[in-house]
C-alpha cells in the first residue's frame, strides 16, 4: 500500500511535495513510478519519474499525461484476484520494477514491486529443488524422523524405478559375459542420459510453474529439448568414442556406444520435458514424479539400446 500517487488535477510541484513527504514517511520503501488516477481512484496512467523531469511545475497530471500521448497506452496492472504465478510470469517476461494493483472496478489497491516477486521466485524454486531431489519442505523443517520417512518415500520409489532397469541388463546378460567391456562402460550411457534427462526436466518444471508453457504450447518446448539433447549427444558420443577406442582398441565397439549416446541423449531430452507436461496435464505435482519416471525411462532406454546394438 506504500505508493506515491497524484489526481489529474494535481502539478508536478504538488507531485514533488509528496515525493519528499513520502521518502519522510517511508524511508526504506521504494519509489519506482508515479500512479495516476481520477477522482474515482480509477487508475488512469503510470509515470517514470524521469520523464517527468521534462516538465514545468504548474503543468497538472493531465496536461502530462496529453503532451507524453499517455492516454493512448492502458496503464499495465493486475487485479487483486490474479494468481501470484501469473504475477510472477509477468515481471519476468516484461522485465517490471513495479506493476499497480487494482480492483474489479479497476480503482488502484496497492502495488508490487520486483523485490517481493523475487521472494517469491526464490521460495518456490527452493521448494521445487527440494521436491526434486525426494525431500520434502514441510517434513525437513519439522523434525529428523518426518524428514526421514518422506526420504524414505522416495527411496522405495527409486528402487522400483532401479529394479526395471536392472531387468533390461538382465536380459543380455550373455552378452555381458561374453564383452566384459559392456559392464565397464554401462555407467557411463545411464548416467549421460539421466544427466540430460534432469536438465529437461528441471527447465520444464520451472517453466510450468512460472506459466510460461503448458500442453497447449509444449510443443516448441519438447523441440527445443530434443535439440539441445541431440548436438550434445552427437558431441558426447563423439568424446566417449574415442576414449573406448583407445581404452578398449575396438573401433566397433567405440561406434557402438557413440550411437547409443546420441540416441539415448536425444530420447532423454524428449522424455525429460514431456514427462513433466504430462504430469501436469493429468492433475498431478511434476517436480515430485518426474524425476522419478524419467530414472527409469532413461536408464532403462539406455540400457536397451547400448546393449541391443
Amino acid at each position: 500500500m506504500e505508493m506515491v500517487t497524484a489526481e489529474l488535477h494535481d502539478t508536478l510541484l504538488k507531485v514533488k511535495q509528496k515525493v519528499r513527504n513520502f521518502r519522510i514517511e517511508e524511508p526504506d520503501s521504494p519509489i519506482y513510478k508515479l500512479f495516476v488516477v481520477d477522482t474515482d481512484q480509477h487508475l488512469v496512467a503510470v509515470l517514470h519519474f524521469t520523464d517527468l523531469l521534462l516538465f514545468d511545475d504548474h503543468d497538472s497530471m493531465q496536461e502530462i499525461i496529453d503532451r507524453a500521448a499517455i492516454h493512448h497506452q492502458k496503464p499495465l496492472s493486475i487485479h487483486d484476484t490474479t494468481l501470484i504465478t501469473t504475477v510472477i510470469h509477468l515481471f519476468e517476461e516484461y522485465e517490471l520494477s513495479v506493476i499497480a494493483v487494482i480492483n474489479k472496478d479497476e480503482q488502484l489497491q496497492g502495488r508490487i514491486v520486483f523485490e517481493d516477486i523475487y521472494d517469491l521466485i526464490r521460495v518456490q524454486e527452493q521448494g521445487q529443488a527440494l521436491k526434486m531431489a525426494g525431500a520434502d519442505k514441510g517434513a525437513e523443517n519439522e523434525s529428523l524422523e518426518s524428514a526421514r520417512k518422506a526420504r524414505l518415500h522416495g527411496l522405495l520409489i527409486n528402487l522400483t524405478a532401479l529394479t526395471c532397469a536392472a531387468l533390461v541388463v538382465n536380459i543380455f546378460a550373455e552378452t555381458i559375459e561374453h564383452i566384459v567391456a559392456l559392464a565397464v562402460l554401462m555407467p557411463i550411457v545411464a548416467a549421460l542420459g539421466g544427466n540430460v534427462g534432469n536438465q529437461a526436466v528441471t527447465v520444464t518444471v520451472r517453466k510450468i510453474a512460472l506459466g510460461q508453457v503448458d500442453w497447449q504450447n509444449a510443443y516448441p518446448v519438447i523441440l527445443r529439448e530434443i535439440k539441445i539433447s541431440s548436438i550434445n549427444g552427437l558431441i558426447m558420443g563423439g568424446a566417449v568414442s574415442i576414449l573406448t577406442m583407445a581404452w578398449f582398441h575396438q573401433a566397433l565397439l567405440g561406434l557402438v556406444i557413440a550411437i547409443a549416446i546420441i540416441v539415448n541423449l536425444a530420447i532423454a531430452g524428449l522424455i525429460g520435458s514431456l514427462i513433466p507436461l504430462l504430469i501436469k496435464k493429468f492433475g498431478g505435482d511434476p517436480a515430485i514424479a518426474s524425476p522419478l519416471l524419467l530414472t527409469t525411462t532413461t536408464d532403462a532406454i539406455g540400457f536397451f539400446v547400448f546393449l541391443g546394438l
